[in-house]
């Protein structure tokens, strides 16, 4: 999901088909309602599908603690204060993603740059090919990075158990 600022970006104009759900705040920010309003789509999505999945979350404010009308996702919360010691995106999901955005942007750049390119050396994206983007590299985050990185959150969480 992404939430951004504008109701309707001119980018969308004649898009039907979105690369992953957008929705608006004034702020930009996560919110309770839009986070309820999340959850509630991805149990009828993950219903249909006849799946049942975890979701780990932080302790936000945005994060009610009520999501007891899950039937197929069980949302296990994170113990609070813990962010870069536990959180498997904090330990490396989130900067692999990175390496590959910035990895992307900076070759956009330097395609841009030969000779004979008539595009400026500055990189600018509206927002949905962003979201086009982040879709298209989160997908190249390798299922072995993800797990290595709910290992490491695993034997962290032992080792803060025994201290």
């Amino acid at each position: 999901m992404v939430i951004g600022e504008p109701k309707n970006p001119r980018c969308f104009k004649n898009i039907s088909m979105f690369p992953s759900k957008y929705t608006i705040n004034a702020k930009a920010w996560m919110t309770s309602e839009i986070f309820l309003r999340f959850l509630r789509e991805f149990e009828a999505k993950m219903g249909i599908a006849a799946r049942k999945v975890l979701l780990f979350v932080d302790r936000c404010v945005a994060h009610p603690p009520d999501v007891s009308f899950l039937r197929n996702v069980k949302v296990i919360f994170l113990p609070p204060n813990c962010t870069s010691h536990l959180q498997p995106s904090d330990l490396g999901i989130i900067h692999a993603l990175k390496v590959k955005c910035r990895t992307a942007l900076a070759l956009n750049l330097m395609d841009q740059s030969k000779p004979g390119s008539q595009q400026s050396s500055q990189l600018n994206l509206n927002i949905l090919q962003a979201m086009n983007l982040i879709m298209y590299l989160w997908r190249e985050v390798s299922a072995e990075t993800i797990k290595n990185c709910f290992t490491k959150a695993d034997s962290v969480k032992m080792r803060w158990q025994l201290l």
